[in-house]
């Protein structure tokens, strides 16, 4: 993640400051910063997760993805949005749910935006 912001901000700042015309008006930076995340794995426990977004998100991103399993997935992001809701949660699951599992999932928007 940290290499693609990187790779994105350097983008668009060349194009921030290029005069070729060849560059799409669509690239036109609009902001002075780069959102930034990481991806928090599952833990232990609720406690041992919070812990973890507290010592790697807290001081200098502004975005996380949590991964998430069956069991281990509302609870934890209405916890994380509990505490932290300025924070940009998405969820990574890895395929771990189903197509029958889709009502379910439905719910994380719930607890992720």
């Amino acid at each position: 993640m940290a290499k693609a912001t990187l790779e994105n901000a350097i983008l668009w700042t060349l194009r921030r400051n290029a005069k070729a015309s060849h560059w799409p008006s669509s690239w036109a930076a609009s902001r002075e910063t780069v959102a930034c995340g990481v991806s928090l794995g599952i833990q232990s426990s609720i406690p041992e997760l919070m812990s973890m977004v507290e010592r790697e998100w807290r001081p200098v991103i502004s975005a996380s993805s949590s991964k998430c399993k069956p069991g281990w997935d509302v609870e934890v992001f209405e916890q994380v949005r509990s505490r932290y809701p300025e924070i940009m949660l998405s969820c990574d699951a890895n395929s771990a749910y189903r197509l029958r599992d889709s009502d379910h999932i439905t719910t994380f928007d719930e607890s992720t935006c």
